[in-house]
């Protein structure tokens, strides 16, 4: 404590010895240590990344990961605080976690310039809460995917004009996937080509947006995750639904989303044998069905990729062919061009790995199969979980060090 004598009539008091964190740790149910420890994945680097990561960094959240395929344009810098005009053409990840790591020295937050979809399951075990700042249906389905199959809570926002929406998604009670209406799914058909690949230029969109309103939801869903983080608390209530922000007309309000037991987005994917770190590497369907159904019947066993992906193109024009192994989500509609004729080549497309088949021995990894991912595995009705746990490169050494499989919110 030290005085300030700054008039004769009266002296100012000031408290040197506060922590950083003073003001939110009077919250009764606050814990300072839990934040510092906490990994966060935030998805998206745009106007709602820029507002979302400063709030971690504010709050305290120690482990930060961004990932966005962007770069800065000049749009950008009316709405988004951590980048500079010296900044465009430079990728909007980089310079957020750049910018954003000044804000608190005892916080890290690491920048990654890659397309969610790239990410196998595995990182949404190794982040305690994910948070989406997207402007794109695609990337909000697989975020959604991801949760629902570990189990783990997630935030989302989208903001419009002076309009927006945060809300939080608890798998298998509350789901993305489910809020879609049909003209939302034909929306996302129309952006897929007819030979299951995204077509880039119709995945582009401009949306109006607004500083304050990014702000606005933002706050919204850093709270969340902060509440998700201490969910075990008394006094603690995550968002169960969605909170309605209407700008235009001073008004917001709450909202419950409908179920569909149905949707094939609910599978959680449970208590997955986790393959050491000696059993990495080339991996196979056949190897994995040995592993998983050591009795001998893995002969009637399917390897489930989770999603499409292309191993190989043919090309009608010249009789051209190449292998590829990539999922089909990460494929633009410009690689289906022949480089030798220039016709439209042919993807040959696989879901799944039957351990009968003649893929049997090839490597995973060869088909496309992502870093870190969990899969399933089925013979009959009976199905089995594997989680080859071969941490993503691209995450910072406090992630890829979580092999454990992480029950939600246990910090």
């Amino acid at each position: 404590m030290t005085k300030l004598n700054t008039s004769p009539m009266a002296d100012i008091t000031v408290e040197l010895s506060e922590s950083r964190y003073d003001r939110q740790e009077r919250v009764s149910w606050w814990d300072q240590s839990r934040l510092a420890r906490a990994t966060v994945l935030v998805v998206g680097a745009g106007a709602l990344g820029n507002e979302v990561v400063k709030n971690l960094a504010l709050v305290g959240v120690g482990n930060v990961v961004v990932v966005d395929l962007d770069v800065i344009e000049t749009s950008n810098l009316a709405r988004c605080i951590f980048f500079r005009a010296e900044d465009e053409g430079r990728p909007k990840a980089l310079v957020l976690a750049e910018r954003a790591a000044t804000v608190d020295p005892d916080i890290a937050v690491h920048g990654i310039v890659a397309d969610i979809r790239s990410f196998g399951t595995g990182v949404a075990l190794r982040a305690d809460v994910i948070i989406g700042a997207l402007d794109n249906r695609e990337a909000r389905l697989y975020c959604n995917r991801l949760a629902a199959r570990v189990g783990r809570s997630w935030v989302d926002g989208a903001i419009e004009a002076l309009s927006g929406v945060a809300r939080v998604f608890a798998p298998p009670d509350t789901c993305y996937e489910c809020t879609l209406t049909d003209a939302d799914w034909e929306n996302l058909a129309h952006r897929q080509s007819c030979r299951l690949l995204s077509r880039d230029d119709l995945i582009a969109g401009k949306v109006p947006t607004t500083a304050s309103t990014s702000s606005i939801i933002a706050g919204v869903e850093v709270q969340e995750a902060v509440k998700l983080l201490h969910r075990d608390r008394d006094g603690v209530r995550p968002l169960q639904g969605a909170i309605v922000f209407d700008g235009a007309n001073n008004d917001a309000y709450p909202l419950a989303y409908p179920v569909n037991p149905d949707c094939l987005a609910h599978h959680h994917f449970e208590d997955p044998v986790v393959l050491s770190s000696s059993e990495e590497g080339t991996v196979t369907a056949a190897w994995l069905a040995q592993l998983v159904w050591p009795d001998g019947s893995e002969d009637q066993i399917v390897v489930d990729l989770g999603d499409d992906h292309v191993i190989g193109w043919s090309c009608p024009g010249c009789g051209s062919s190449e292998p590829v192994g990539r999922p089909a989500s990460l494929i633009s509609w410009g690689e289906s061009v022949c480089p030798q004729c220039g016709e439209y080549r042919l993807p040959d497309s696989i879901t799944s790995v039957p351990v009968s088949g003649p893929l049997a021995e090839t490597p995973l990894a060869d088909l496309g199969v992502r870093a870190d991912e969990i899969l399933s595995l089925r013979s009959g009705l009976v199905e089995r979980f594997v989680w080859i746990r071969q941490a993503d490169a691209r995450l910072p050494k406090g992630w890829s060090s979580r092999t454990e499989f992480v029950a939600e919110g246990a910090l």
